[in-house]
C-alpha cells in the first residue's frame, strides 16, 4: 500500500512540474503570437491570379513565394467546380 501511495505522489509531482514548466503567462503568449510570421496578413498581388476560361487556365504556370495567396477566377460558361481544397468560383 505504501508503494502505491509513493508512486501516486511521484506521478502527481511529475505532472504538476511538467504543467508548471510548459504553461505560458499571458505576456509570453502575447509575445509569441506577435513574433510569429503567420500572424501577418498575406499580401495579395494581381499577378497571383489564375483565370479559368472555356479555353483552359491562364497562366499555365505561376511562380509564388511562401505565404503568398493565389486567387482563382472562373470566367467560363461552366458552373464552379470544387477541386478538393480549391474551389473555383
Amino acid at each position: 500500500m505504501k508503494k502505491a501511495i509513493v508512486a501516486i505522489i511521484i506521478i502527481a509531482v511529475v505532472i504538476l512540474g511538467g504543467y508548471y514548466l510548459l504553461k505560458k503567462t499571458p505576456e509570453q503568449a502575447a509575445q509569441e503570437s506577435a513574433s510569429q510570421p503567420f500572424a501577418e496578413q498575406p499580401q495579395t498581388s494581381e499577378a497571383n491570379v489564375i483565370t479559368y476560361t472555356d479555353a483552359g487556365y491562364s497562366p499555365s504556370a505561376l511562380e509564388i513565394k511562401a505565404r503568398e495567396t493565389v486567387t482563382f477566377k472562373n470566367e467560363s460558361s461552366q458552373s464552379p467546380k470544387n477541386f478538393g481544397a480549391i474551389t473555383v468560383e
